[in-house]
């Protein structure tokens, strides 16, 4: 069974719409341009 949340939807589309880029030290910056201001990190994307 999946548990499902209220914003789970939103979450969703807000992550589809995601830019992915590589730096230089090889970790994956994310940034989502609706939601202004949240910026994740991470060494692959599944760790996003």
């Amino acid at each position: 069974m999946t548990v499902r949340f209220i914003l789970s939807d939103y979450v969703e589309q807000a992550v589809a719409q995601a830019v992915y880029d590589k730096l230089e030290d090889g970790t994956l910056p994310l940034k989502i341009p609706e939601c202004k201001g949240v910026v994740a990190f991470g060494l692959t994307l599944r760790s996003l």
